[in-house]
């Protein structure tokens, strides 16, 4: 979705989402086939099976490695939440989509980026932390994924299966073979949530 929400500075987002999305998810593939060959081989079955921190454990530096690795990839996740989202109110607002948002559609002068959106996102990010609990916030942003993913990969399917003259992806195959692939998987993925 970061790929989507940064459209606006690509030359050919056509091409370059596409792309950008197919080396991003083989790249993190073999990561993880990687990684599952070097645990399986380096580590003992009784720790994979039953120690949760196994791998600072096992890594060079008393788990250092792993404690940065996740630092750097929660940072990275959030900073590209809460600027993507400023991006999506800032294209809302300039759409005019919902009454009483104009305030957000300036951008700077240099760039035209949506300073007051980022504001506003992490001033909401703050909220979500001032909850104190992990544990209360995670359900509530799940959903709202959850519900995003959905609803995009919805309009997608639609348009598609209306024939809407704008939306022309130059990747057939994944609209095809994935959409409703993915709209089944998702829907079912709501329907499994588990309930407290």
């Amino acid at each position: 979705m970061e790929g989507a929400n940064l459209s606006g500075d690509l030359r050919d987002p056509a091409k370059s989402i596409p792309l950008g999305t197919l080396a991003a998810v083989s790249t993190a593939f073999l990561c993880y086939v990687l990684l599952i060959i070097g645990q399986g081989a380096t580590i003992t079955r009784e720790a994979l099976q039953f120690d949760m921190n196994v791998m600072e454990h096992v890594t060079a530096v008393n788990g250092w490695f792993v404690v940065t690795g996740v630092t750097a990839a929660c940072l990275s996740t959030a900073l590209g939440s809460m600027f993507g989202s400023a991006r999506i109110l800032q294209a809302i607002a300039k759409d005019n989509i919902f009454p009483h948002t104009g305030f957000f559609a300036e951008g700077t002068f240099k760039g035209d980026e949506p300073r007051r959106g980022v504001v506003l996102s992490s001033l909401i990010a703050q909220g979500g932390i001032f909850l104190g609990n992990l544990d209360d916030v995670a359900p509530i942003l799940t959903n709202f994924f959850l519900c995003t993913y959905f609803l995009v990969n919805l309009a997608a399917f639609l348009l598609e299966l209306g024939n809407c003259p704008n939306f022309r992806p130059r990747y057939l195959s994944l609209i095809h073979i994935s959409e409703p692939t993915r709209l089944l998987s998702i829907s079912y993925a709501v329907f499994c949530l588990k309930k407290k």
